[in-house]
């Protein structure tokens, strides 16, 4: 896709399953999932995504009293730290 979006193939994109394998990336991630898809080492992951969330850096999505977070955002948003970083 030439407009920047995001293309799952059928080999699609894997992340950690958090028993020791990996599993395909779902298109919509729980705060667990999000934060094992982007490998947040922290104390206190749920601080630390709310924090990127608050900032704007994260677009999560609230479903009644949780948040969803959307793999192409994730994925954007490994791009956006990865460019500040440079």
């Amino acid at each position: 896709m030439s407009d920047g979006a995001i293309e799952v193939k059928a080999a699609g994109i894997f992340m950690l399953d958090g028993k020791g394998g990996t599993m395909h990336a779902p298109f919509a991630m729980t705060e667990d999932e999000v934060v094992r898809f982007l490998r947040i080492r922290s104390n206190k992951p749920s601080t630390t995504i709310a924090y990127y969330r608050e900032r704007g850096k994260l677009k999560g999505h609230r479903v009644g009293d949780k948040f969803v977070y959307l793999l192409e955002d994730a994925i954007d948003f490994l791009r956006n730290q990865t460019l500040e970083s440079i």
